[in-house]
């Protein structure tokens, strides 16, 4: 179910969006090693749905859970899940427009 519903994100944006360019794009960390082999070991990442004009970007990551939100021992209130906000962050850090 979630990959039908990355694609139905991605085709709803490219039937909205004319003027954009809708597209999932893999993404590679940056670094450097020595060693092939090392940086052979660093797993690529997969953005969900990425929307590009000619003057801005935008990065669609999409989840697909019955419950957006957990709760947490030591939390009062439901946050979201922490994990899912580093993979967006790592998206941010690693994209540089390059097409």
């Amino acid at each position: 179910m979630h990959r039908l519903f990355e694609d139905f994100i991605r085709e709803f944006y490219r039937r909205h969006l004319k003027e954009a360019t809708v597209s999932s794009r893999k993404l590679w960390f940056e670094a450097s090693s020595d060693s092939q082999e090392a940086l052979d070991r660093i797993p690529s990442m997969q953005m969900d749905t990425l929307i590009e004009w000619p003057n801005r970007t935008i990065i669609v990551e999409t989840k697909y859970y019955r419950e957006a939100l957990v709760r947490k021992r030591n939390y009062e209130q439901e946050k979201f899940r922490s994990a899912h906000l580093y993979q967006l962050m790592a998206y941010l850090t690693n994209y540089h427009g390059e097409n």
